[in-house]
């Protein structure tokens, strides 16, 4: 599709807001192999259109939200991206991520310090704090049945109550579940469905290696080499931790470029070896 005809679709679609000339626009951008932006998340992959044209379309409600995807693959950054695109951008965005059942429990709801006569023994927890803004809840394992319990009177009565007391406060924060894996949810998941929650499932950076060049643009990769040798290198790679480990090994390649840190210490064979080396051009 030419330039023009893109300009087009884009130009019907600012003229009249609706969602067919979005969706039009947005398959031909698709197509066409043009980069879409939303936050600091770019692709021009079809796996990579669908989540961000969802994302931005979650960022115009408050329901929940259930972010799913591979640790690394940038979950977190599209739940701020999101936050700071809707209409709570002016609130608070904070995350729960103690993992520690116990301390998770007391970290999210609050606690009543018992025995203690002053106010400074109540600490309000995350699902007060996050009044008028996003609270992002974070899990690598799953969820406490009684966290779930508890976040279902959130979720469908708008309603938090402290650990260690019986009086329940109206809470005013939009939910948004980080996890790998739906399950983690446990009997919540019944409950997100009921409150018509949406789901985002990021793709993993092999999915779309296509962005690889598009994420390294918009990486600090002053001095480095990005010829056509380490994108080929880079292409091959499983990715094991997604788009984080890409910017830590550019991380780690200026590191070495800027301070001559000699690249030693990992098998000649390595990913990480060779990346460097392409990178900085030093030799292990």
């Amino acid at each position: 599709m030419r330039d023009d005809q893109l300009r087009d679709l884009e130009r019907i679609w600012l003229e009249t807001r609706e969602p067919g000339a979005r969706k039009a626009w947005l398959h031909a951008s698709a197509r066409a192999g043009q980069p879409w932006r939303f936050g600091s998340h770019v692709t021009r992959t079809p796996a990579g259109y669908e989540v961000l044209e969802a994302a931005e379309g979650a960022s115009e409600h408050a329901r929940p939200l259930v972010i799913v995807g591979p640790a690394g693959s940038g979950r977190t950054s599209l739940a701020r991206a999101i936050h700071e695109a809707s209409h709570r951008a002016g609130g608070p965005f904070q995350t729960c991520d103690q993992l520690a059942d116990s301390l998770f429990e007391a970290e999210l709801f609050g606690y009543l310090k018992t025995g203690w006569v002053e106010r400074g023994g109540q600490q309000p927890g995350a699902t007060e704090t996050a009044k008028g803004g996003t609270l992002l809840i974070t899990r690598i394992d799953p969820l406490p049945p009684i966290v779930q319990s508890k976040l279902r009177r959130c979720l469908e009565e708008g309603v938090s109550r402290r650990v260690g007391e019986r009086e329940e406060r109206v809470i005013d924060a939009r939910f948004v579940f980080e996890v790998p894996d739906p399950d983690f949810l446990g009997s919540l998941w019944t409950s997100l469905d009921a409150v018509a929650a949406v789901t985002l499932s990021l793709p993993s950076l092999t999915d779309r290696r296509a962005d690889i060049p598009l994420i390294l643009n918009g990486l600090d990769t002053e001095g480095l080499s990005l010829g056509s040798e380490v994108l080929e290198l880079m292409g091959d790679h499983d990715w094991p931790g997604q788009v984080r480990e890409l910017v830590m090994v550019v991380e780690r390649a200026k590191a070495h470029l800027e301070h001559e840190i000699p690249i030693s210490g990992l098998p000649p064979a390595a990913f990480e070896t060779r990346a460097l080396e392409l990178l900085t051009g030093l030799r292990p």
